[in-house]
């Protein structure tokens, strides 16, 4: 028995993603974005808008755009980085603490799902931001996987299948569902050998538009009917 959008399944597991599927988005888009250009500004480098959007940005993300921009204001790539996954840790943090970032309102079928279910999370936010929100959330997950704070975990986010393959690793088995809310969400859940599920958040992309390798198992109007919710 699959999932048939009527509270079945058969998965045994299920692995979510964490922004814009557990976690609302932050409406604060400049603030981050100061935040993060002031990795240039304190080494007194102008750096282009565009250059400080291309450092900000957590889904495919671009390691020789990244290096380049570095290379341009002759900033060291790898310390660059490891700044600004700092950075973004603690701009985050205080976020979730203001409650400026907040839980989507059916968390709760998420809570009955992960006492239920063996189940993680894997994001393209940094590891230390996905087991903080985690916890704020009160989400007892087997597992929570993010970036590192390095080159090398850049390479492994989302649509690569690096951390959902470790995260099932974790959880026993690969009967799983992905639960996300962007074609990088699918592509890495197929890659990964496993279904996946796109939630239809308002800020995620019409569910018709996907196609190909970008194309859900599953469509779901909210996270309610997951794990016989």
């Amino acid at each position: 028995m699959r999932y048939n959008g009527n509270g079945q399944s058969g998965y045994e597991a299920y692995v979510f993603d964490l922004d814009g599927v557990l976690l609302d988005f932050s409406d604060d888009l400049s603030g981050y974005l100061t935040t993060i250009e002031k990795i240039f500004v304190e080494r007194g480098i102008d750096a282009d808008d565009s250059d400080v959007v291309t450092f900000a940005r957590y889904d495919e993300l671009d390691t020789e755009k990244l290096r380049s921009v570095c290379e341009k204001y002759g900033v060291d790539f790898e310390e660059a980085w490891r700044e600004r996954e700092r950075r973004a840790f603690e701009y985050q943090v205080d976020h979730i603490d203001e409650g400026k970032r907040a839980p989507y309102r059916d968390i709760d079928a998420v809570r009955r799902v992960a006492a239920a279910y063996p189940s993680a999370v894997v994001s393209n936010n940094q590891h230390a931001t996905a087991e903080y929100a985690a916890d704020a959330l009160g989400l007892d997950f087997d597992a929570v996987y993010g970036r590192e704070p390095t080159v090398e975990g850049i390479e492994r986010g989302k649509p690569s299948p690096y951390y959902v393959e470790r995260a099932l690793e974790d959880l026993g088995t690969r009967d799983a569902l992905y639960v996300g809310d962007s074609p990088t969400d699918v592509i890495a859940a197929r890659r990964a050998g496993i279904d996946a599920a796109f939630v239809a958040r308002p800020h995620a992309p019409n569910p018709s538009s996907l196609d190909g390798r970008k194309k859900p198992t599953h469509v779901l109007d909210d996270l309610s009917a997951l794990g016989g919710t």
